[in-house]
């Protein structure tokens, strides 16, 4: 829905289309539909098969619903958000099997929830999720996004206690209403996008509470990082219901504890960058000898990216990334 591209293929190969941009625009919605037409008279496409994301309501699912009437042979498949960046880079590399590490904001999940903090392991047709952020409960659903504080507001509660967090946003008169109902679960559904962890942590690092675009809390997180500040936040590997949980509640607790003691910005974004990088080479210690693939819009952030490649190397790891396509929502189709 959001930074569209779509992907025509035909003899092994594949045609991406150029940025179309965010779908909730009635211009940007009606370019993608004059262009899929003719990019397939422009590559004589016929398309057997017609991808899309797994999300009921995006105008890209409603889209490939009209075109199963127009090419009735063709089959309608659905693909998982997440899936399809990590096909992505497995297509992009010709890899045959990977450790797949997907972090990114909001992807509609397999059981319905908000994904995007997912670890998959296997082939691009048999992929399984191995492992997931700990989820953290958007109040006010989409509210929660442009104003991250909400986000923090949830994460402390959850780490430290209620009144520790009320206590934390007491500038916030509304701080108690909006805790109650994300505990109630009332127009609080939950995420597990990795995303959202930046965005809470930036927060917490004292920077604004309010966004005005698209991930702007992540990038002032990523401008504070400073390679002399020492240490690192801790993020726990657990085993839940089957999967392995990232559990962030020990990071927070470590920064309500420093922003306490004074720190700046700069202390609580690089040992949380620092953390991170530590968890993904503890994800990557589970799965030895698996090559890691690493995509999603999380994955932007160059010190992240670079912190992890680096690690993982140093441990003798295989690592792939998007190259040709985004790491964002841009390469999505290539993955579909």
């Amino acid at each position: 829905q959001l930074k569209n591209t779509f992907c025509a293929c035909r003899e092994g190969y594949a045609y991406l289309s150029a940025h179309i941009g965010d779908l909730d625009e009635a211009m940007a919605c009606g370019f993608y539909e004059r262009e899929i037409p003719a990019f397939l008279a422009l590559f004589g496409v016929k398309p057997e098969v017609l991808a899309h994301d797994l999300h009921p309501d995006y105008a890209s699912t409603r889209l490939a619903k009209d075109y199963a009437g127009r090419f009735p042979q063709a089959r309608l498949v659905a693909v998982q958000h997440h899936r399809a960046h990590f096909a992505s880079v497995l297509g992009e590399h010709g890899l045959s099997e990977a450790l797949g590490l997907i972090f990114d904001g909001t992807g509609y999940g397999e059981d319905g929830t908000i994904w995007g903090g997912e670890a998959f392991c296997g082939t691009v047709i048999r992929a399984a999720r191995v492992g997931s952020l700990r989820p953290l409960r958007l109040i006010g659903g989409e509210a929660a996004i442009r104003e991250p504080w909400r986000l923090a507001l949830y994460a402390v509660a959850e780490a430290c206690s209620d009144a520790e967090a009320l206590a934390l946003f007491r500038d916030r008169p509304e701080a108690p209403a909006l805790l109650r109902l994300g505990r109630r679960g009332t127009l609080s559904p939950l995420s597990s996008g990795m995303g959202r962890l930046f965005d809470a942590f930036a927060v917490l690092a004292g920077l604004p509470g309010r966004v005005t675009y698209e991930g702007q809390a992540a990038i002032a997180l990523e401008q504070a990082f400073d390679q002399s500040v020492p240490g690192r936040y801790a993020l726990d590997l657990v085993r839940e219901g089957g999967l392995l949980a990232f559990d962030w509640r020990p990071a927070v607790r470590e920064a309500v504890s420093d922003r306490a003691g004074g720190a700046d910005a700069a202390v609580v974004s690089t040992r949380f960058h620092r953390g991170l990088v530590r968890l993904i080479e503890e994800i990557a210690e589970r799965f030895p000898g698996m090559p890691v693939a690493l995509s999603g819009g999380v994955f932007q952030n160059l010190r992240l990216l670079e912190g992890a490649s680096e690690a993982l190397r140093r441990e003798g790891r295989a690592v792939y990334v998007n190259a040709a396509v985004p790491p964002n929502d841009g390469g999505i189709s290539l993955g579909q």
